[in-house]
């Protein structure tokens, strides 16, 4: 290996355990479960499925806001897609915003980490880590 000859340069050893490893490529990374933060009581929402639909109506919704009447029955859905996460406001009365901008109902808005959702007067905080 003398000489410097880039042919010579080991990549990977035998041995193993002394070549730098990428992160979270020895292991299946854990994936991160996203989740919005309520503002009004610091409750933690995970976003664990591919539609996660928000809304008053408990039995049909994964996260029920029952107690606020200004919430829709089916208010809005965060649509889980190739890693990304979309917000689709589902036509509510009291509308959804997101960072202060009205959603159209049915148009999907790319979500990103700390963008606020606002919900009638419920204000959420999405999170990715």
């Amino acid at each position: 290996g003398a000489g410097g000859d880039p042919k010579d340069t080991v990549y990977f050893s035998e041995a193993g355990g002394d070549e730098t490893v990428l992160m979270g490529q020895d292991m299946p990374a854990p994936r991160l479960i996203p989740y919005l933060l309520r503002k009004r009581n610091g409750e933690k929402i995970s976003i664990d499925k591919p539609v996660f639909r928000i809304g008053r109506d408990s039995e049909y919704n994964d996260y029920a806001i029952i107690e606020n009447r200004y919430i829709g029955h089916s208010h809005c859905h965060i649509l889980v897609r190739n890693g990304e996460y979309f917000l689709v406001d589902d036509n509510s009365k009291n509308r959804t915003k997101l960072n202060g901008e009205v959603l159209i109902a049915g148009t999907e808005m790319k979500l990103a980490h700390g963008y606020v959702i606002r919900m009638a007067d419920e204000d959420f905080e999405f999170h990715i880590y």
